[in-house]
């Protein structure tokens, strides 16, 4: 990118965000997906998405406490002149809320 007479770059971009919420059985989930694109003035267009999934399930809950369980999938695709790249974490984590 060539910086303009003030410092600042130019580019075009956009960013688009959907998301769901809501008790699903047992539990809640929590699901959103980002699309964006990115190109300088220079061109070298760059898209990219973003899925990230949460499911919050309480395994026990009692006078002492509870145990919840949230299992997580992230899923990104793109990255700056990569339009062939891509990464996926998955995560469980355990909670333990005392009273």
């Amino acid at each position: 990118m060539v910086p303009t007479a003030d410092g600042t770059t130019n580019y075009d971009g956009n960013h688009i965000r959907v998301g769901v919420k809501g008790t699903v059985g047992p539990g809640f989930l929590l699901a959103w997906y980002d699309m964006a694109t990115y190109t300088p003035d220079e061109g070298g267009d760059s898209k990219y998405g973003y899925l990230w999934v949460l499911y919050k399930y309480t395994i026990f809950s009692g006078d002492k406490g509870a145990i919840v369980v949230m299992p997580t999938a992230r899923m990104r695709t793109g990255a700056l002149n990569s339009p062939d790249y891509s990464r996926n974490k998955f995560e469980l984590t355990f909670q333990l809320n005392f009273k």
